[in-house]
């Protein structure tokens, strides 16, 4: 098994405990109908985002995401080819202030220069 078949495997794996509820390990932004755009910071391939979609679907809500792993934004972009992924350090995100409604980031807080970020 490769590399990027077992990061896809383990995104696959999040995107299972972001559907159900009951598992110990679930954590999912609140999303409401008020967030027309949403961005995850360090979203991995997007598994957080794709399920957000299925448990809180909203027409036209646009959902982004940034991972400075290039295999993991590509991986994602092929899965759930809805959201816009972008590979990008989560310091110097691609995007313009107050460009979203909810922003949050699950896992990369410990991994980048918070005060930069």
């Amino acid at each position: 098994m490769g590399a990027a078949t077992e990061a896809m495997d383990y995104h696959l794996a999040e995107f299972e405990i972001a559907l159900d509820p009951r598992r110990p390990e679930h954590l999912m932004p609140p999303l409401g109908a008020r967030h027309r755009r949403v961005l995850d910071v360090g979203c991995g391939a997007g598994q957080t985002l794709a399920a957000a979609a299925v448990l809180h679907p909203a027409a036209g809500r646009l959902a982004c995401g940034v991972d400075v792993v290039v295999a993991s934004v590509a991986a994602g972009r092929a899965r759930w080819p809805a959201l816009a992924l972008a590979a990008a350090r989560d310091e110097a995100l691609p995007y313009g202030d107050a460009s979203f409604d909810l922003v949050f980031s699950r896992v990369a807080l410990p991994y980048m220069h918070v005060g930069a970020a």
